[in-house]
């Protein structure tokens, strides 16, 4: 994964991202960006997007979803560390086409 500084120039440099999600909601900013790249952390949505709690944007969206019954986000959880080096957990969301499993 590339370290978010990378992915937001990247994210601006490619889609002008600022100005296309100006005035946007929170979930359709992490909408945008899950059927754009398939995935989102906790971590990219408060450094990309501005997001501080992202577990409720994506409870939002999946309550969205659910009307629509093609897609949803599901959780993969990871082990990483923390800036002081101490072990944790953290989840990637994913968007998969429902029925489908993440591989």
């Amino acid at each position: 994964m590339l370290p978010v500084w990378k992915q937001l120039k990247e994210l601006t440099e490619r889609f002008n991202i600022y100005e296309r999600l100006k005035g946007s909601k929170q979930y359709e900013r992490i909408w945008w960006h899950l059927q754009e790249f398939g995935q989102i952390t906790n971590m990219q949505c408060h450094e990309l997007y501005g997001i501080r709690h992202a577990p409720s944007v994506i409870r939002d969206i999946r309550k969205k979803l659910a009307l629509k019954n093609e897609w949803e986000i599901i959780n993969e959880h990871k082990n990483g560390c923390d800036r002081f080096g101490n072990a944790c957990t953290f989840d990637i969301y994913k968007l998969v086409k429902r029925g489908k499993s993440c591989a």
